[in-house]
This record gives structure tokens, sequence and C-alpha cells, in this order.
């Protein structure tokens, strides 16, 4: 895999096909993974950013954030149709890490969306940043997660769950009624131990 990168402070912009992990599953993210072969993308970004409240300089915690946009290719094996050979991928995906009491906890919210790659507008680009659009098309078939992920440092363990849903639509009568449609989640924990050096 291979990728251009270019960064000004904490703003990154690149191009390549190297495959983000998204979510903090250890094993099988849900949502985006590197499982599959790498695809070419253009992404844009900003690394690990401390918010502080002006004039106190009270730490609000940092976030992080990185949008992307790929060109996905189908399998030689699927079909004989050259019309559907390709996808657009776009993607977001937001990191939140709390201060003072909570550190260690950090929170995120992720979300892709799969379109043909033959009917791009800037409407289709941009789309997936508008919070209400229905996800009932399969035009547009959109996922997205919530995440968790709790580091204790000094105990060595990492306690982390996601939440994904499929069909995303943020109608929340509609994830009342049905929270397990189209829904799945992953739920780990790690723990690291220290070992004298005779063993």
């Amino acid at each position: 895999d291979t990728e251009i990168r270019w960064s000004l402070y904490k703003f990154t912009l690149g191009f390549g096909n190297q495959i983000p992990w998204i979510g903090p599953a250890q094993l099988n993210p849900i949502i985006h993974s590197n499982n599959a072969g790498s695809y070419p993308k253009f992404d844009i970004g900003f690394r690990k950013v401390s918010l502080f409240m002006p004039h106190f300089k009270w730490h609000l915690g940092d976030i992080e954030v990185r949008a992307w946009w790929g060109m996905l290719s189908e399998s030689e094996f699927f079909d004989n149709n050259d019309e559907n050979n390709k996808n657009l991928i776009s993607a977001l995906s937001v990191s939140y890490s709390l201060p003072y009491i909570f550190k260690g906890l950090s929170i995120g919210f992720n979300r892709t969306m799969l379109s043909k790659w033959n009917e791009i507008t800037p409407y289709s680009l941009f789309r997936i940043y508008v919070p209400n659009m229905n996800g009932d098309s399969d035009a547009a078939d959109q996922r997205f997660s919530l995440t968790f992920n709790y580091l204790i440092e000094k105990a060595g363990l990492d306690i982390y769950l996601e939440w994904a849903r499929n069909d995303f639509s943020p109608n929340m009568d509609y994830i009342i009624r049905y929270p397990y449609h189209t829904a799945g989640w992953t739920f780990g924990t790690e723990k690291s131990f220290l070992f004298k050096n005779q063993w």
C-alpha cells in the first residue's frame, strides 16, 4: 500500500490506497477494515487536536476527524455488466477523547456510504454529511456506528464497544420501534501484563 500525504499543522490531505481501520475492535471491526483489497482514495482530516476554553484555558478534550472518498472495483467473477463495475465509497470518522477524570474514555461516530460511480454529482459526493438522509435506498447503501473505548493505562486494561446499523436513518421514532433492525455490535477487552526480566 502506498500513500502521498501533505500536512499543515494538524490538517492533513492525502491520496493513495492505504486502508483505514475504523473503530476500536481488535478483530473484525464492523464498519471498515483491511479485510478486503485496497482501493484508490482521497482523504482530508485533522489529526488529534486539543480543545481549550478561551480565556479560562480549560482543556475540553481532544478531537480527531477524517473523511475520504474512494473508488471500489467489482470482482471479475460477479457479473458481465460493465456498467456497474465501479462504486463510490464516501466515509466520515470522528473521535472525541474526554479530559480530566474521564481521561482514557473516547467516543466516536463513523459513517460510510456506497453509491454508483457513474451517477456521481456534487450532491452524491457530500450527502453523507447530511444528517437527515434516509438510508432505505439501495442506490445509496449507508451504515454508521457509535464507538466507546476506555483505556485504563495504570491497569493495562482496554475496554471497547461498537454498535452499528446498516440502512442508516436518524429517524429516532424508527430506531426506537425497530432497535435491532440491521443492527450489530461488538464488545471486547484487552489486558496487558508486566513480567520481570527473567521471564
